[in-house]
């Protein structure tokens, strides 16, 4: 849920913070990002134009309801507070806000008019950008909670006896792990177990020390075919409330994905479909067998991508092609995967199964294997921090961090007696 408030200058901050929460926990809603933008038409180079933010920041340090992540980047002014605090409402959900203070000089940035509104706080959610599309309030008061943690635990009571699971398999010796996606008899589609099982592996893999790579790849010869359509009808997820559960725990599980320390493969044999398709977008790199095909095929059931996978291939492919893509739901095969960019490496005809396995482990040791376990994580996590929301001035703080942290290592102090750097 986005909240946007309009905030004209001097407002008190007490009112504002009032206001906000006391239409949040009437609803009974976690606030995953507020936006409070201060309109005003102060000159720049005053020294007052900071006094909104700092009454904002001061009244929010005062706050005693909930747990508020504050980020202010005013020109001049840069404050981050976290602080956390009991909840006095009856519901035991906290509530996250993510509140982002930004001068606004330009005010056709919030007034197409180029007019000021100089009237109260007014608080009115995305819906206002896109009219018809957002989550009704009366869906949204019939979540009993919104935490990942609740979310995992009533889709884990999905279709706990089906035979779909999930294998995950971790070597120490090699750096190499393999995730199979097992649930043949339903196209290797996650059922609501799958998705939290998904989650709990998700946990051994952020844990696990010695990794390099991980696969993921599908049983009996196909990839994937999204959310198992079988488990939604059976067990009521059907509407609104359904699609939230769904979507945001497989948000959390393919963002945990991208973010792992080590590198994900996804090996696409068979045909990647819907949810399979988004699944591939959140690994760092995509292996095909010559005749897989991929389509992100969700339209034709009057639907878009859940899973984020939509956002994540305008990404990788550019947002024309993405577009097209999603709006014809036409799968493509891996030779034109491969041409635009969505899969990096297509496998000789007639190698499937484990021998196609075996040839993605041979191709990551072909094209990675020459580097260190530790400089491989330490990359990786470069990598993984520009997918943070977080500015460029953090990102480089944090690239030159793991700089320092692999600089005059073993494996550095052998690479610089050897000169292997000019080594070709």
């Amino acid at each position: 849920m986005q909240l946007y408030w309009k905030l004209s200058y001097g407002l008190p901050a007490k009112q504002l913070i009032d206001s906000v929460c006391g239409w949040c926990l009437r609803r009974n809603l976690q606030i995953k990002l507020v936006s409070i933008i201060i309109n005003n038409n102060i000159s720049q180079n005053s020294h007052h134009h900071h006094r909104p933010a700092r009454k904002l920041l001061n009244g929010l340090h005062q706050l005693n309801r909930s747990q508020f992540v504050i980020e202010s980047s005013i020109i001049g002014l840069h404050h981050r507070v976290c602080r956390k605090m009991s909840s006095s409402s009856s519901s035991s959900s906290n509530y996250m806000a993510n509140v982002n203070n930004n001068m606004v000089n330009n005010s056709n940035h919030i007034h197409k008019n180029g007019h000021h509104n100089n009237k109260s706080s007014q608080l009115h959610d995305d819906s206002s950008t896109l009219d018809n599309v957002h989550i009704p309030d009366d869906v949204l008061t019939r979540l009993p909670d919104l935490s990942i943690e609740h979310i995992r635990e009533q889709l884990r009571q999905c279709d706990p006896n089906c035979n779909g699971r999930l294998e995950l398999n971790m070597d120490d010796s090699t750096g190499i792990a393999t995730l199979c996606i097992n649930s043949p008899q339903r196209k290797n589609a996650f059922s609501g177990f799958m998705m939290a099982q998904f989650s709990d592996l998700l946990d051994q893999l952020e844990r696990w020390k010695k990794g390099q790579v991980i696969i993921v790849y599908g049983a009996d010869n196909f990839f994937c075919s999204g959310a198992d359509l079988k488990t939604i009808r059976q067990n009521n997820l059907s509407d609104q409330c359904g699609a939230y559960y769904i979507s945001q725990l497989m948000h959390s599980n393919l963002t945990r994905l991208e973010r792992l320390p080590i590198v994900s493969v996804a090996l696409i044999e068979g045909k990647a479909l819907g949810g399979g398709a988004e699944i591939i977008t959140a690994c760092d790199f995509r292996v095909a067998i010559h005749d897989a095909r991929i389509g992100f095929v969700h339209a034709r059931l009057g639907v878009t991508p859940g899973f984020g996978g939509g956002t994540r291939l305008i990404r990788l492919v550019g947002s024309c092609t993405a577009l097209q893509l999603m709006l014809s739901a036409k799968l493509i095969d891996a030779k034109t995967a491969n041409k635009i960019g969505l899969v990096q490496h297509v496998l000789e005809p007639g190698i499937r199964g484990m021998e196609a396995l075996e040839a993605t482990k041979q191709w990551y040791r072909n094209e990675f294997g020459s580097i260190s376990s530790f400089a491989s994580r330490a990359i990786k996590s470069i990598a993984a921090t520009s997918l943070c929301n977080i500015s460029t001035d953090k990102a480089l703080e944090i690239e030159a961090n793991i700089f320092c942290s692999v600089w005059g290592r073993e494996e550095h102090m052998k690479a610089l007696a050897s000169n292997i750097k000019h080594n070709g």
